[in-house]
């Protein structure tokens, strides 16, 4: 019965893999690469406020994580009976907690900014090719649909765009401090992880 679940299991995994090649040999990474470079170019009139976007929001990660540090910190007071300790944690999580606040939202600023220049110059691209475009081609298209259809595209690639950076770097953050986090409390945790 278990040998019957291992062998299922590995047929599953061989199909993914059979997949995952198939999808290399199709030209996956070439397409993938050339939109990379795409969003590259796309913003990089915008580099500043991305970084700084960026850069905020791994201090909000970090400021997030040190929570967990804080919360060693309240256990160990509380059972030892600190009650400075206590009392110091507690105003750190009332000030670290407003810094949070106002990052998030300064965050929230910058992102909806970048977001809608982004938008904004993607229409005026997308309008004039639509203007130098083969006519015959999109008469067989109602207006309206390819007004809209366009617009919801460029909300999208405009979101997802600047969004995507930032959050990368973030998680990519996050975990190695957690990581981080597990190896300064105690080492033998980090098998877990594997």
């Amino acid at each position: 019965m278990e040998s019957d679940e291992g062998i299922r299991t590995i047929r599953e995994e061989m199909t993914m893999i059979k997949k995952i090649i198939l999808k290399i040999k199709e030209g996956f990474l070439k397409r993938a690469a050339a939109e990379f470079l795409w969003i590259y170019e796309m913003l990089s009139a915008y580099r500043k406020n991305i970084v700084l976007y960026t850069f905020l929001i791994l201090l909000s990660s970090g400021i997030s994580l040190s929570f967990s540090l804080q919360s060693k910190i309240l256990v160990d007071s509380l059972v030892s009976g600190a009650w400075k300790g206590v009392v110091s944690v507690a105003a750190y999580y009332v000030l670290a907690g407003s810094m949070n606040v106002g990052l998030s939202m300064l965050n929230q600023r910058i992102s909806a900014k970048v977001s809608s220049e982004v938008k904004m110059n993607l229409s005026v691209k997308v309008f004039r090719e639509i203007l130098n475009a083969d006519w015959e081609t999109i008469a067989d298209h109602h207006s309206g649909d390819l007004m809209a259809r366009m617009q919801e595209d460029i909300g999208v690639i405009a979101e997802s765009t600047v969004g995507w950076i930032p959050s990368l770097f973030s998680t990519g953050f996050q975990l190695l401090i957690s990581i981080g986090v597990l190896i300064y409390f105690d080492f033998s945790l980090i098998f877990l992880i594997l």
